[in-house]
């Protein structure tokens, strides 16, 4: 069995009446596409104080890094005034020590959009802040449903990457649900996929443990081939770690930044 460790965000929602529950979660969406690739995901929230990401990660084959709220302007150097109230830098920077973990440990690691962006923080990258509606490619996200799921744009994707290897595809098309992005690429990366505007749409580390982050939601699209290609490389990477045996695996991979630089 194939066990991937799905990261969660925390909200407060009503259930019964007035009655407020304080609930860690994902959307339906990751964990359907993580079964259909013949996977199975588990839901980890941050832990309690003293307990190592290390720890949390033993016995998982590989790491989902979700999409969800925006990136702490403490943590992204995004300006402050841009980012959302729900940020939460403890979330962040216990996020960045699980990819750190994973990376060092060779456990794949698919990160999607706000993952991405995460990716991108823990080798010492910066964001934008707020960047939709200054071209065609990335409108704001539509309030109606139908309108927001239903965008697509082109990406352009880099020759013998991860994410080329895994979509076979020069091109895509892409949904487009976020508003922060890649401002200063992190040391390590190297961008393997772009929007016509210049938007960083995906990113690889160069260290031997397999890791794609998209800005894009796979998950959402689980019906367009080249999307469930990703995900199915992703676990496919996971299952064949999981195969071999404790001395064939990878040796630590170079340590991303997890401290943002000034």
């Amino acid at each position: 069995m194939t066990r991937i460790l799905v990261n969660t965000w925390r909200r407060q929602g009503q259930v019964f009446g007035p009655v407020v529950r304080d609930m860690f979660g994902a959307e339906v969406a990751y964990a359907h596409v993580v079964q259909a690739s013949g996977a199975v995901p588990f839901l980890v929230p941050r832990p309690h104080v003293g307990v190592g990401a290390e720890e949390v990660l033993d016995g998982f084959d590989g790491l989902l890094l979700i999409g969800g709220e925006d990136l702490a302007a403490e943590v992204s150097g995004a300006l402050p005034e841009t980012v959302g109230a729900n940020a939460d830098p403890d979330r962040d920077r216990w996020e960045i020590a699980l990819l750190t973990a994973a990376l060092e440990s060779g456990v794949p690691v698919l990160a999607i959009c706000r993952g991405m962006q995460l990716l991108n923080v823990a080798f010492g990258g910066t964001l934008h802040g707020h960047m939709t509606g200054e071209s065609p490619e990335h409108p704001p996200v539509p309030d109606e449903l139908a309108g927001a799921l239903g965008f697509r744009h082109r990406v352009d994707v880099a020759a013998h990457s991860r994410v080329h290897r895994a979509i076979g595809a020069a091109a895509i098309e892409t949904n487009s649900l976020h508003h922060q992005a890649v401002d200063r690429l992190g040391d390590g990366l190297i961008v393997t996929g772009r929007a016509s505007d210049g938007v960083v749409e995906a990113l690889e580390p160069t260290t031997s443990t397999w890791c794609v982050g998209v800005q894009w939601h796979p998950e959402l699209m689980a019906d367009d081939v080249h999307q469930r290609a990703l995900v199915n490389a992703f676990v496919d990477t996971c299952r064949a770690r999981r195969a071999r045996t404790p001395h064939d695996l990878p040796r630590r991979s170079p340590t991303p930044r997890t401290e943002r630089a000034s």
